[in-house]
């Protein structure tokens, strides 16, 4: 394409040269754009010898119209040849509220009999919901750590738990790859380029997993199996951990069994959003308790029959539990009993079961406990897992959150089904803490001398879970290169924690934004030579005569933007790139270690024990050093800046012909209408047609 206000040299030797030896396969497209000055005749030439089209453009508001002219005459080919080219867009999301979309359209010709039309007459095209397509897949057998996601030929995403959806997508819907949805390596590179080239097949690839909240990571071998969707640009993927190898099949439960089953007197029973029954996820009156399930079970058949089942089957199993629990409840000798704040059971199914009931307020945010923190951190493990809410802030705090314990349930010593918890003050950990010390070998790692030893629970993503420090019981939920920077030095150095960089490339970033006020945005100051031309009575008389057709003619149907300054800041969110560093447990474990935490004039030991069946570590050290500073340990996302120079294009699947070539093709339509009258003669028929309707009104 190309766009210029005019010239004489029509560059023939080149197109001889470079296309038309080439039988004319790169087609020219030229504009002349503004007041043109000098003559168009050479790039109409252009245009015309290259199988071309060339178009005035005489004002601002003709430019989107104009420009397209190439679309037809890219068509002729396909027009004639009638070809059924389907082309599949990418995602994007529906205005009407319908999510995430992708268009596949299919273009419409005249195939009147004997027609010899090199026109096409339009394009017809179905949107088709992510949604839509995800009902093919049964996702809820490949259980809570499964997932199935597509890319098209491009290698971007076409849908993908990973996948953020930014409200403002319907301002300018981005291309996210699929190597920016999933920690990257060279086997997702190869995944990646075989699924773009078709193939079907399946791999084995050893990744980083990372927590929903964010905040943990690990290394898991999980394996992809992927396959070409039939007369789509897309391609289908399922990941599931290497060693998931089966899945449950529930049967037989009615309906009237069911309802017992979901109705308790002693716990709460929470149902995840999905659809048991048609529009069950996207109803807003909804309870969010198993009392809406059996509301609607004797009046709807149209239900996800596996889905039910399995939620019956849970239901039936963690029956057991809750009576089990209310006799420990009203047992005096249960020594934990007023520590415990609560117990729960997550499903597979998507039933949280909550006592006491009164506690379920707790656990509405775990309703959807596939996408829970605590169930897929539970679901990778085969120990207990300790969490702490996550914290930022002071140290000094007087109290600290409560401490949820979980642990996975196996059925068959095969398929993990569930995830049993229990939330309890922090005062119980405290003790179980100051217990394990006092098992020591030596007297110098007792943590119940807090005025001389520090001691930390940590878990696997250096978290702190209690400390012996009441003083600082604000450190508990946060990170501990937040809390003793310099002990977490020294824990790196002794690869008790090993850190890994994982880039955010569908972060948001608030950016600051000039609100619009009044006034001209920029003033033009001309150049001497255009000051020259100023003096000459040819450029006034074009520019008027140019200003006047393209605001009277063009413009009273294309109205042009108006630019103003700016004045007032605003904060508005912008796509950015955040690059965060998780924190894990290396793959070889430890039953204890010892280090020192260097400083010029008061260097301290610790010591590291590894909490057997538990995510936690204890650490003991000195008290800490004021003479000392540490380099800022900072586990928090970074916005960092891309460098394009240095980033490497990525591998995408050109097709194999652009546009098709048809001998019956007219290439001789390759212009608009002639060119416009010069403007002496248009001012002058102007000025007639008003004197003519001033005579007649006097």
């Amino acid at each position: 394409m190309l766009l210029t206000d005019g010239g004489t040299d029509n560059a023939k030797e080149v197109f001889e040269k470079y296309n038309w030896s080439k039988n004319k396969s790169v087609r020219v497209f030229t504009y002349a754009v503004g007041p043109t000055a000098n003559p168009t005749s050479a790039i109409r030439w252009m245009a015309c010898s290259n199988r071309g089209y060339f178009s005035q453009i005489p004002a601002m508001g003709a430019i989107r119209s104009k420009v397209q002219h190439y679309i037809g005459v890219l068509a002729r080919p396909l027009a004639l040849n009638h070809s059924e080219y389907i082309k599949w867009a990418g995602v994007y999301q529906d205005s009407h509220g319908l999510g995430m979309v992708t268009t596949v359209t299919l273009p419409v010709y005249n195939r009147t009999l004997g027609a010899n039309n090199q026109t096409i007459l339009g394009v017809m095209g179905v949107d088709i919901t992510t949604d839509d397509m995800l009902k093919k897949i049964e996702r809820h057998k490949l259980g809570p750590l499964g997932y199935a996601f597509a890319i098209n030929r491009n290698g971007y995403v076409v849908f993908h738990p990973n996948l953020k959806i930014p409200k403002d997508w319907n301002k300018d819907p981005p291309n996210v790859d699929f190597l920016e949805v999933e920690v990257e390596n060279e086997q997702k590179e190869e995944l990646r380029r075989r699924m773009i080239d078709g193939d079907s097949g399946t791999m084995e690839i050893q990744t980083f997993v990372v927590s929903p909240d964010g905040n943990h990571a690990w290394l898991e071998n999980r394996t992809y199996s992927f396959v070409p969707i039939q007369e789509t640009s897309f391609s289908l993927c399922i990941s599931v951990p290497s060693h998931q190898k089966k899945y449950m099949q529930p049967m037989g439960i009615t309906v009237h069994e069911a309802k017992a089953l979901l109705h308790s007197n002693l716990s709460a029973m929470l149902i995840a959003p999905w659809d048991y029954y048609s529009g069950y996820s996207k109803e807003d009156n909804i309870t969010m308790t198993a009392e809406d399930l059996i509301n609607v079970l004797d009046y709807t058949n149209d239900h996800d029959n596996y889905l039910m089942q399995l939620l019956f089957w849970d239901a039936n199993i963690t029956k057991k539990m809750e009576l089990y629990w209310h006799d420990v409840d009203i047992f005096p000798q249960f020594k934990f009993r007023d520590d415990v704040i609560a117990t729960f059971v997550g499903t597979n199914g998507g039933l949280t079961m909550v006592y006491p009931a009164s506690e379920k307020d707790r656990y509405v945010m775990w309703r959807d406990v596939w996408k829970a923190d605590y169930y897929q951190r539970a679901m990778q493990v085969d120990y207990f897992v300790y969490t702490a809410p996550y914290r930022k802030g002071s140290l000094e705090n007087s109290t600290a959150p409560p401490i949820t314990v979980v642990k996975s349930v196996k059925i068959n010593n095969s398929i993990k089904t569930a995830v049993i918890g229990v939330t309890m003050n922090h005062s119980r950990i405290m003790e179980e803490l100051l217990t394990a010390s006092d098992y020591g070998n030596s007297d110098q790692y007792h943590c119940r001398e807090s005025d001389k030893l520090i001691c930390y629970l940590l878990d696997d993503g250096a978290f702190v879970i209690s400390t012996n420090q009441e003083d600082k019981l604000g450190a508990v939920g946060q990170f501990l290169g937040n809390v003793d920077r310099g002990l977490m030095f020294g824990l790196i150095n002794r690869t008790v924690y090993v850190k890994h960089e994982i880039s955010d490339f569908q972060a948001t970033c608030m950016r600051k934004t000039k609100k619009s006020a009044g006034g001209l945005k920029n003033i033009r100051v001309p150049s001497v030579n255009l000051l020259y031309e100023m003096l000459s009575w040819k450029w006034w008389f074009n520019k008027v005569a140019w200003s006047y057709f393209s605001f009277n003619i063009y413009n009273w149907f294309f109205s042009e933007p108006v630019n103003f300054a700016y004045a007032e800041e605003e904060s508005e969110s912008e796509s950015c790139i955040m690059n965060r560093i998780q924190y894990y447990w290396p793959s070889s474990t430890f039953n204890s270690m010892s280090g020192i935490v260097p400083c010029e004039n008061c260097s301290r030991e610790f010591r590291v024990v590894r909490l057997m069946y538990s995510n936690l570590v204890l650490v003991v050290t000195e008290l800490e050093c004021n003479e000392c500073s540490y380099t800022e340990i900072n586990q928090e996302p970074e916005e960092v800046k891309p460098n394009f120079c240095e980033s490497q294009p990525r591998y995408r699947k050109r097709p194999g012909e652009c546009y098709k070539y048809d001998a019956r093709e007219d290439d001789k339509k390759c212009s608009g209408s002639a060119n416009l009258p010069s403007y002496f003669v248009l001012l002058t028929a102007l000025f007639l047609l008003r004197l003519c309707v001033y005579l007649s009104d006097s």
